[in-house]
Formats: structure tokens, C-alpha cells, sequence
């Protein structure tokens, strides 16, 4: 792991650069509760009580109709921006598994939720890498540990859409290697996921004081999405092919049997391209993915040396059990990516013919600047 002082050097200048829109935070929190088990709690915090939440040392009181006190040690806190999400209804035609789709809803994640004045407080409450600015700017997907003050190991996450995927999220994330307190700040994400993800972390809450739970939560997530999405082009590939090889053409898939015979030979081109362009994107998506899941997993295994905590060592099986689940998962969808790649290139070149297809590629922007 990394110390950060080049961040921290230049956090003020980072700062000035984000775009401030100030609403409510959503603050979500697990921790020990007077009877010993774990519990989660959520607060709706608006500008009065964000800012008493910050002068204190403790937590704001909950409400209430959840107003049990909780001890604090140790404690898993999230904030989250924008809609409340106790107010959203999951739709019934939606299976409430599946990491919701929802483009359109994703929000900014330079948009920061906070006053200019009042973010660098938030960053100091959590605790949180210097980093945490540059990381709401960068256009890279990356995951990064950092050695910080103390007894606190950072990590920031990124993963970026590009502008099709409906993936935007960026983590920043501190662990008190002593007390056992976890410190998040999520952004990027739209009400529907922000939901969905702690559902999930609501399931799973005896391990969620586990420093890579929620990163895990966050790649799985990411990877379900694009699982779907290949899915799709390897399916839609099936479907080109029929309407290529003629009427009346049957094909099997994993979803049965599919008959087309509406394709018209015009259109074959632009289908072939659209396959192999979205196909494409999500191979270097699943590439990222595969590069982050292998840095959560040293993260891991560094965590074994580096923490006493029993509680992190009983989780980290579980832990490592999933991140080499979706490992192998990841490197079967980039299989399937590869192969429909393949055959949409082949389908292209022999509906476009070859001085077509030379054409083709010589307009393409990123073989103009090789």
C-alpha cells in the first residue's frame, strides 16, 4: 500500500475544482446495539442536523421510530446523497436481485452533495484518504490502498461508464485497524441502486465491520450489470446470424429456440457494428473489473499480517470465498465478450467485403492517432 502525500498536497486545489450541490445526506450506520447484536440505522440529515452531526462526537440521535441507543465500537458508516430510500418502491417487474439498469437516473458524481465549506469537515469526520477530491474528478476506473495517519488504512474505488454503462460510482473508504470503525462516502449512484446496495448490506451485516465488504458489494454489483449485458449481445449475435444465413433459420440459445425472418440484408451492416461496438466496451468493462477484484483480494490477504481483529480474520474466508467467485465469473463473461467479438467481426467483413471494411476501420479515430 501507497502512502498519498501528492493528494494531500494538493486537496485544495482538487477542492476548488468540484461542483457543489448542496441537499440532504443520507447517513446509514451498523454498529452494536444495547442487547449485542448488530443492527443498522438510518437518518435523513438535513443542513441543521449535518451540522450537528459534525460537532459531535457521537452520532446524531435517531428518530423516533428508531430511537434505541447504539454503542459504537465498532461501527460501519455510509453516506449517501440525494433522494431518501426509504421513500422508493422497488417495482414489482423488476426482480429485486439484479442490480438495477437505470441509466437515465444516474447522477453526476462531481456533484457533490455538500457545501464547499462543509465537505472538508465531512472528509475530516470520516477520516477519510486526502485523495477523496482527485478521486470525484478522475475519468479512470481504479482501486487504491493507502497507508494513512495512525492506525487507518484508506481505499478509494472508481468505476466510470464511459457514457453507456449504467455504472458511475466512486468509494472512498477509511478503517481504524484498532478501533474497528469503518467511514464511507458513495457517490454516483442513482436512488434505485442506492437501495438495492443497502438491501444488500442489510442481508449481510455481520460483515459488514470486514474493511472489503463493501467494496465486494460494489464489484459484485458491477459485475452482475455487465453479466446481463453481454448476455444480451451474445443473444443479439444469435439473431444476426439467423437473419445472415437466410429465412426460417433455427438457433438455440440458453433462452430456447429463436426463428427471424424480418432481418432485411441492408441492415445487417449497422447491426454488426452496433454488436461489435457495445460488445467492445463491455470487454474493456470486465477487464477493469477482473484488474479491481485482484486488488481487493490482495488487500485482503494483506489484512491477515496487518490486523488483529478476530472479527476481520472470521470474515476474510468469506470474503476471499466471493472475490474468487467473481473472479471466475469475470473471466468467463470476458470469454463470451471475446467470442461474440470475434464473430461480429467476422459477420461485418462479409457483409461489408473487404475495401468496405478497410474503409471502415481507417475512420475510426483510434486507428487514425496509432
Amino acid at each position: 500500500m501507497k502512502r498519498h502525500r501528492f493528494f494531500e498536497a494538493q486537496q485544495s486545489a482538487y477542492l476548488e475544482k468540484l461542483n457543489y450541490s448542496p441537499r440532504s445526506i443520507y447517513l446509514f450506520e451498523i454498529c452494536h446495539s444495547e442487547g449485542g447484536n448488530i443492527a443498522p440505522r438510518t437518518t435523513i440529515l438535513n443542513d441543521s442536523q449535518a451540522i450537528k452531526w459534525l460537532e459531535a462526537d457521537e452520532s446524531i440521535t435517531p428518530t423516533a421510530s428508531n430511537s434505541s441507543i447504539y454503542h459504537a465500537t465498532p461501527r460501519f458508516t455510509l453516506l449517501l446523497p440525494g433522494t431518501p430510500l426509504s421513500s422508493f418502491v422497488p417495482s414489482s417487474s423488476k426482480d429485486p436481485t439484479l442490480f438495477p439498469d437505470d441509466f437515465d437516473s444516474i447522477p453526476k458524481p462531481r456533484c457533490v452533495p455538500f457545501y464547499r465549506d462543509f465537505f472538508p469537515r465531512v472528509l475530516k469526520k470520516l477520516q477519510l484518504p486526502g485523495s477523496t477530491p482527485w478521486l470525484l474528478q478522475t475519468t479512470s476506473s481504479h482501486l487504491q490502498t493507502y497507508n494513512l495517519d495512525g492506525c487507518r488504512i484508506g481505499m478509494t474505488l472508481r468505476s466510470i461508464n464511459r457514457g453507456i454503462l449504467a455504472i458511475d460510482f466512486a468509494l472512498s473508504l477509511s478503517y481504524n485497524t484498532i478501533t474497528g470503525d469503518i467511514n464511507a462516502l458513495l457517490l454516483g449512484i442513482s436512488p434505485e441502486q442506492s437501495n438495492h446496495i443497502r438491501q444488500v448490506i442489510e442481508e449481510l451485516t455481520e460483515y459488514a465491520l470486514h474493511p472489503a465488504f463493501l467494496p465486494t458489494v460494489l464489484l459484485s454489483c458491477a459485475r452482475c450489470l455487465l453479466q446481463r449485458l453481454i448476455a444480451q449481445e451474445h443473444s443479439s449475435m444469435y439473431k444476426f446470424e439467423a437473419g445472415v444465413m437466410g429465412t426460417d433459420v433455427i438457433i438455440i440459445n440458453e433462452r430456447g429456440i429463436i426463428r427471424d425472418k424480418e432481418l432485411n440484408s441492408k441492415e445487417l451492416p449497422g447491426l454488426a457494428r452496433g454488436i461489435l461496438q457495445r460488445v467492445v466496451a463491455w470487454e474493456c468493462h470486465t477487464k477493469s473489473l477482473l484488474l479491481q477484484l485482484d486488488a481487493v483480494k490482495s488487500f485482503v490477504t494483506s489484512l491477515e499480517r496487518r490486523v488483529k481483529s478476530d472479527a476481520v480474520h472470521e470474515c476474510n474466508d468469506v470474503i476471499l470465498e466471493r472475490l474468487s467467485f467473481l473472479y471466475q465469473e469475470g473471466q468467463q463473461m470476458l470469454l463470451v465478450a471475446l467470442l461474440v467479438k470475434d464473430r461480429a467481426n467476422m459477420q461485418l467483413a462479409g457483409c461489408t467485403g473487404p475495401t468496405k471494411l478497410r474503409n471502415l476501420i481507417r475512420d475510426i479515430p483510434l486507428y487514425q492517432q496509432r
